[in-house]
């Protein structure tokens, strides 16, 4: 395969995915792309234009080295509207040597085809990636 005629399959594949549904289905599914660079680092043009005419996705710029902080905020601030505020806090902080984050979310909202029987689930402990969490 070449690069090109796997960017148009991805590209044809994405649009199956999230452009062929019409207003009745039950459920929504949506994915943003964004690539996120620092201030001095320059993108060939052809990596650009495949970027954003194959993955649909926005070029960022800002600085890592002085505003960590502040690109930390604009990162987890893009997270939280792309997956309609579920989730609100991706990173905690970036290394100020950081040259590039790519980013990728997915939102899906829909019903279960055969929903679980309220009567056979229970409060339980939540463990994510090994870490105890909430009961849910």
């Amino acid at each position: 395969l070449t690069d090109n005629s796997i960017h148009v399959s991805f590209q044809n594949y994405l649009n199956a995915i999230l452009l062929s549904r019409n207003a009745s289905d039950s459920y929504i599914l949506k994915s943003a792309n964004a690539i996120v660079v620092n201030d001095n680092v320059d993108l060939l043009l052809k990596y650009k234009n495949d970027i954003e005419d194959f993955y649909n996705a926005s070029i960022r710029k800002t600085d890592f080295a002085n505003n960590a902080d502040k690109a930390v905020k604009e990162i987890n601030d893009w997270v939280k509207e792309k997956t309609n505020g579920k989730i609100e806090n991706l990173l905690d902080q970036l290394d100020p040597s950081t040259l590039m984050v790519l980013l990728n979310a997915v939102y899906f909202k829909g019903k279960w085809e055969v929903p679980f029987d309220p009567r056979l689930t229970e409060p339980s402990i939540f463990y994510n990636n090994g870490v105890e969490s909430e009961r849910k």
